[in-house]
């Protein structure tokens, strides 16, 4: 499991309007992050473009939490509502989780953004949180020196270990 300390997750789009980009597992995959962000104590961005509330289940996981943002963004990059959430609460800029809808529009855009933005900080776009209609294409992603899609692999273990616990 990718370790949130000291990281900023920001969660893209993740909207009832774009169902057709959320696979099940893809929103199984941002819930995990989420909760990870919350246990790390890690600030939680959820960027929203302008149709609909992020969904209840993953607004659920910060219910009581004080640590989270919600930005609306007017376009595909989200990138300046992130860094100004992160100014005006004093937080560190120094490593960024991505996760959400659209990977090749909104999520690419975003994570590209930050990476050029900040060049001194790390930019990790989860694969397993991140969904497109048509599929991800992580050939196509962008590249930069401090932007690469990671995996977190464990998802489908630690949840199965979260199952088991909860029976």
């Amino acid at each position: 499991m990718i370790d949130l300390t000291g990281k900023v997750l920001v969660v893209v789009d993740m909207q009832p309007g774009y169902r057709q980009c959320m696979t099940p597992e893809v929103i199984d995959a941002v819930e995990l992050l989420v909760r990870e962000a919350v246990r790390a104590d890690s600030l939680v961005v959820f960027l929203e473009f302008l149709d609909g509330p992020t969904l209840s289940r993953l607004l659920r996981r910060v219910r009581r939490y004080d640590q989270f943002v919600i930005e609306q963004k007017q376009g595909c990059d989200g990138s300046a509502e992130v860094l100004a959430a992160c100014e005006r609460g004093l937080y560190d800029t120094s490593a960024f989780v991505v996760c959400g809808v659209d990977t090749h529009v909104c999520v690419r855009d975003t994570a590209r953004e930050l990476a050029s933005k900040m060049p001194g900080s790390t930019v990790e776009v989860v694969k397993e949180a991140c969904g497109a209609e048509h599929g991800n294409k992580w050939h196509l992603f962008p590249r930069a020196h401090n932007l690469r899609a990671v995996s977190i692999g464990a998802v489908e273990h630690d949840r199965s270990a979260e199952l088991e616990m909860a029976d």
